[in-house]
């Protein structure tokens, strides 16, 4: 039996590594292409635009980048800052279009596959389980669970991510903790409204590579909560389905005695 559980661990372990380093690796056909027609409609290097390609597949709301120093003039003080390029023409506008719906392919393969793992179910389960076991009745016990895994399971888990990927972000940007806490939280929640300025462009390689990789982890994160609310869709996780299929049972019982003695 230990050795049945720990092969199980092992093999889903395997997947889910192969899963974060072959899915960046698969969207390259894709981003190849895009990157080489936003390159030439926009006058970017092909390095800027497969960066920018890439943080578009990963669904970065909180690009690397491409970026650049821009003079900034505020009253009468001119300063120079490393400002996140912005797609101007119609045609890069297009592609970017196109980079939003393989994003939305990619994130759904990322999603069937946290689906087959069902680790969404098994996270919500195991910590909820021991909250609930004195707890009587199916929704009420459901109730407590999705409770948990909402307000208390999902939060400390993206708390625990955002502080590792930002100490790591701001450590090769020179920036401090809370920055890249922030920044790993804009990621993580899909949202670029936290930092000031709503960006934080990357200029050390090595912060861009984490960072592109970190993100695959973040959207792992968002699946396995997508997962298991999608999940409760089912007979079995419904509100009072439960006893009405345990009814149902009975009587379908009770009518099968019936019919053989009759």
């Amino acid at each position: 039996m230990k050795d049945a559980i720990k092969r199980c661990c092992r093999n889903q372990a395997t997947q889910l590594v192969l899963l974060i380093l072959l899915t960046p690796l698969a969207l390259m056909p894709v981003a190849l292409p895009i990157a080489g027609a936003l390159a030439g409609y926009e006058s970017w290097t092909f390095d800027q635009a497969l960066e920018f390609t890439m943080c578009g597949l990963l669904r970065m709301a909180l690009p690397t980048g491409p970026a650049r120093d821009i003079n900034v003039t505020v009253g009468n003080v001119t300063t120079i800052e490393y400002k996140l390029l912005q797609i101007e023409t119609a045609d890069g506008a297009i592609c970017e279009v196109f980079i939003g719906i393989a994003s939305l392919t990619a994130f759904g393969f990322i999603l069937n596959k946290i689906n087959s793992f069902k680790f969404g179910e098994r996270l919500a389960k195991t910590i909820a389980g021991l909250c609930s076991k004195k707890i009587k009745g199916h929704d009420n016990k459901l109730m407590v669970e999705v409770t948990i895994m909402t307000f208390l399971t999902y939060p400390v888990t993206v708390l625990i991510f955002a502080m590792m990927f930002g100490d790591v972000v701001a450590a090769f940007e020179g920036k401090t903790f809370g920055s890249g806490i922030l920044w790993s939280f804009g990621n993580i929640l899909t949202t670029n409204r936290l930092l000031p300025g709503r960006e934080m462009a990357l200029r050390n390689v090595n912060a861009k590579f984490w960072a592109l990789e970190f993100q695959m982890l973040q959207l792992f994160l968002q699946a396995i909560l997508l997962d298991y609310i999608v999940n409760l869709v089912w007979y079995k996780h419904q509100f009072g389905t439960a006893y009405e299929t345990n009814n149902e049972n009975a009587e379908r019982t009770e009518g099968e005695k019936g019919e053989h003695n009759p």
